[in-house]
């Protein structure tokens, strides 16, 4: 049998019961219930069933919809105290469904209330009443009641509606006060009785006592009681009662004006018609296991008293047709979970009698399958929970179906029962992986590789700071949740605050344990900067320096027509800003075209696509030979290659691939030799250096070597064109400084017997550290060069040399401080 939500309320919601005991007495523990009455005492168990006219299984009268003529009801004792069993008969009263007075109160023949008994319907019934006494009914004087007062079947039916409600409500606290103490709080209990049974009841306050809270709500759910008894004057019954339930159930049976809602006819008609003099107690039922109904009363009872009591319990039978209830749509759901499924139904009382609906099942072809069913009230639409953990389905369409008691009805529209897809296989596309870069922002992240229809959320985790709470992402569908296969699904991240790092998506799907998925969220993107580069044809290959962020994420750089090299980076640099790289142009490549790169990044799998990121130029500027010449003779020799300072020096240049206005630069190949650099065009002069055209692919340079740099500057020369760049640097010779020799004197004093003193006159003497007439051997100079006076450029040196000479007129030979090998000299004695 299906469990529905609501079902687990009173079996008596649709029942009217009368036990009338006379003048027997029993205590409590004379009937053992497995669950206790929750205030009162308790008086006995039974079964009240309907069968079918043409067979099949019985129905508590508690879960019956209708009782229609042919059908029978039974009676079952389960519990019966010992003091009603030797003389106590059963019997009920049919209160038929009609208010116009043609229908009658019927009264069924008593029987022994010990044992079973079944009584036959002859009309439809809208409450039952059971009956317990031993003196029986008196049915003339019922139907002559009925006849003086048709309208007492209207207002026997009105009490046990009214009865229901409260019954339910204190069925409903009790299961709740049971409940485990983790369970829903009062408050949520309450909301859902009534989006189930329509009422509204007070906000309880959970700092009020019982007391008060019982009769608020009593107030609101039976108005006439309120309208006929003030509640302050039940305090003395409810403050008796233990617990909420106990408090309600009290409240409203603990008086007898509760029957007195039918008005003074009900009450004395039946007191003097049914059981003559009896007490009225009201009362009412408990559900037990196996489809038994406990009847508890709402306070003790009085042992001392000898007055027969009647115990009056009643309530309603809805005598409503099948229910027409269709799925909202067809709909989709994921095999082995609980899901919920909308649907409609023709009436507004048609969706609040869904929780009478029992036996569900699925249909497909000639298969029933049955599966629990619950209904979750709501406003509007309602939705049903539809188990499929336990059932043993395969995948496809199938049609929910039911029974309105022995009524088989089909649910319009079709189910699809689908697959959950594997979300172990769920993966992040490459494409939305890449795009996943901390303090981005917002990134629209696709998955694939499943089927992600029955996703329900989606939350994003960070296993670096297991404090975090994970944050809920939102998420689409290309046709919406449950709307059939859907093998992609996209997810918003916001990267805008995420660190760089690994991260995890917790993917839950409809009645599924959350599967994570790891992905991982890039440092920034690698970013180029100074773009376009030149590059050259007709370069065997080019050193360009590369300037922009995170240059050492760049694993490779590819362009057409161009292949890379870039220089390795070490393991620890971060936030590198500049980079060397080789390119080395191929045979297509061309003047004048631009050349992007895809620049492949460490952990992205697609490479990044920059534009315009090298321009070929034509061939660079070539310098590719120079004669020079030198104003003036020092006197002293010069060696291959070296450029005298001091002393202007003019260079032909003879140049390639020159147009417009080139540039000519003059520095110290090692930039620590250089003193000043120089950049000269055409036309230029700055100081004594001077560049000009001297005919189609040649310059002329007249520069002072020393200004550029002292002795051992390695001069170069560069010559640059705004559109195709910088030469090579070309050698122009190595700058030396070397004294100049004007005079030589040699006197009469010896220094030794073959040596004489002499002197030298010029200018730089301080250079010279030997003197000698042969290139072999020399003797040191004596002392430091001396100012003439008035002629501060000028010095004397005292030397020493050997006389003779080895031959009339031999030239002098020098050595320089720092060299080892003499210069010979123009000077001559």
């Amino acid at each position: 049998m299906v469990r529905i939500k609501g079902t687990k309320l009173p079996f008596l919601v649709h029942t009217f019961a009368l036990f009338s005991v006379g003048c027997f007495s029993f205590s409590a523990a004379a009937v053992a219930l497995t669950k206790p009455c929750p205030t009162g005492a308790p008086v006995g168990t039974f079964k009240l069933l309907v069968l079918p006219a043409k067979g099949g299984s019985p129905i508590p009268i508690s879960e019956i919809n209708r009782i229609v003529p042919g059908e029978k009801l039974r009676y079952e004792p389960v519990k019966v105290p010992e003091s009603l069993k030797e003389k106590a008969r059963v019997s009920l009263i049919v209160v038929p469904v009609g208010s116009d007075g043609t229908k009658q109160l019927q009264v069924l023949p008593a029987q022994p209330v010990s044992a079973p008994a079944e009584w036959v319907m002859t009309q439809r019934a809208s409450a039952i009443g059971v009956v317990f006494g031993p003196h029986g009914i008196d049915t003339k004087k019922v139907a002559s009641l009925v006849q003086k007062h048709p309208e007492i079947v209207t207002k026997l039916a009105n009490y046990a509606e009214e009865t229901s409600r409260v019954e339910a409500l204190v069925q409903t606290l009790s299961d709740y006060e049971d409940s485990a103490p983790d369970s829903k709080g009062l408050q949520s209990v309450l909301d859902g009785f009534q989006s189930q049974y329509g009422v509204k009841l007070p906000s309880i306050d959970p700092k009020s006592a019982s007391t008060q809270q019982a009769l608020s709500i009593v107030k609101a759910l039976a108005p006439t009681v309120a309208s006929n008894d003030p509640l302050p004057s039940r305090d003395n019954v409810v403050g008796k009662a233990s617990g909420l339930a106990g408090s309600v159930a009290a409240s409203y049976f603990g008086a007898p004006v509760a029957l007195a809602i039918g008005g003074a006819q009900l009450v004395e008609g039946l007191r003097t018609s049914l059981f003559p003099p009896t007490d009225f107690v009201s009362a009412f039922a408990q559900s037990e296991t196996g489809n038994s109904t406990n009847l508890c009363t709402a306070k003790p009872l009085n042992k001392k008293s000898k007055a027969k009591v009647d115990y009056v319990w009643m309530s309603r039978i809805s005598d409503n047709a099948v229910p027409e209830v269709t799925l909202a749509a067809n709909t989709n759901i994921p095999l082995g979970t609980d899901s919920s499924v909308t649907v409609k139904t023709a009436t507004e009382a048609q969706r609040q009698e869904l929780s009478r609906v029992r036996d569900w099942h699925l249909v497909s072809g000639s298969r029933e399958i049955p599966i629990p069913v619950k209904i979750q009230n709501g406003t509007g639409d309602d939705a049903l929970s539809v188990n499929l953990q336990q059932a043993k389905l395969t995948p496809g369409q199938y049609q929910l179906a039911a029974k309105w008691d022995w009524t088989l009805f089909n649910v319009g529209g079709n189910l699809d029962v689908r697959a959950l897809g594997n979300i172990a296989n769920a993966k992040v596309t490459p494409q939305s992986q890449d795009a996943l870069i901390a303090g981005a922002g917002p990134v629209q992240v696709q998955l694939a590789g499943t089927d992600f229809e029955f996703v329900q959320s989606v939350a994003l985790l960070d296993p670096s700071n297991p404090k975090n709470k994970p944050q809920s992402l939102e998420f689409t569908l290309p046709k919406g949740k449950a709307q059939g296969e859907q093998t992609t699904m996209q997810a918003q991240i916001d990267t805008a605050s995420l660190h760089a790092g690994e991260y995890k998506l917790a993917i839950q799907q409809t009645g599924g344990a959350a599967h994570d998925l790891a992905i991982t969220v890039h440092p920034p993107n690698p970013q180029l900067a100074q773009t376009p580069m030149r590059v050259n044809v007709g370069e065997p290959q080019q050193t360009i320096q590369l300037h922009g962020t995170h240059l050492e994420r760049i694993e490779k750089l590819t362009s057409p027509d161009a292949s890379w090299t870039l220089s390795p980076v070490g393991k620890q640099v971060h936030e590198e800003q500049q980079r060397t790289a080789t390119v080395k142009l191929q045979a297509n490549a061309k003047k004048g075209d631009t050349l992007p790169v895809d620049m492949y990044v460490a952990g992205l799998h697609a490479p990044l696509k920059i534009n315009d990121v090298l321009d070929v130029a034509g061939p660079r500027p070539r310098i590719t030979a120079a004669t020079k010449s030198f104003a003036a003779e020092s006197g002293v020799e010069l060696r291959n290659g070296e450029l005298p300072a001091g002393t202007a020096a003019s260079f032909a240049l003879q140049v390639q691939n020159v147009d417009g206005r080139p540039e000519v630069g003059l520095a110290c190949k090692e930039a620590a030799d250089t003193r000043h650099a120089l950049q000269l065009a055409p036309g230029d002069k700055n100081g004594s250096a001077a560049l000009d055209f001297a005919g189609t692919g040649n310059l002329f340079l007249s520069v002072d070597p020393g200004s550029i740099g002292d002795s051992g500057c390695e001069l170069v020369a560069q010559i640059t064109e705004s559109q195709t760049g910088t030469s090579d640097p070309f050698d122009l010779g190595e700058v030396v400084r070397v004294p100049r020799i004007d005079k030589l004197s040699i006197g009469d004093d010896k220094v030794d017997a073959s040596t004489y003193a002499g002197s030298i006159t010029g200018s730089d003497l301080q250079l010279i550290e030997k003197i000698g007439w042969s290139a072999k051997a020399g003797d040191p100079v004596q002392g430091i060069p001396t100012p003439i006076p008035g002629q501060p450029q000028e010095q004397t040196l005292k030397i020493a040399v050997p006389w003779p000479p080895p031959a009339p007129h031999a030239p002098l030979y020098v050595w320089l401080r720092g060299e080892n090998e003499a210069r010979a000299t123009n000077t001559r004695y």
